[in-house]
């Protein structure tokens, strides 16, 4: 009925592997790993008076009534400390001290 050629077989071969291997590299990239640990602090934390916010991968930011938090861990300048250079409030932030 079906007749393939060893050709065939290699091609079909190659498509498989390099979708397996595309799929692999997927589950393991490190954005992703990210996203699912900024996904697990916001759901063990939100019932508790705070918000989570997470715009990047990279950064997170997590405030509540009397204090923001805001890590991130792309590039700057500020890698020392990465909650950034002392208390700053964002502006517009209805949790800000008045």
């Amino acid at each position: 009925m079906f007749r393939f050629t060893i050709r065939d077989v290699l091609w079909l071969t190659v498509v498989v592997a390099m979708g397996v291997g595309w799929w692999l590299e997927f589950r393991r990239s490190p954005t992703r790993q990210l996203e699912f640990r900024a996904a697990a602090l916001e759901s063990a934390i939100k019932g508790h008076g705070y918000t989570v916010e997470h715009s990047t991968p990279f950064t997170v930011k997590v405030w509540n009534a009397n204090s923001v938090v805001e890590i991130s861990r792309e590039g700057s300048s500020q890698d020392a400390d990465p909650f950034g250079p002392g208390e700053q409030v964002a502006e517009g932030d209805p949790f800000a001290p008045r």
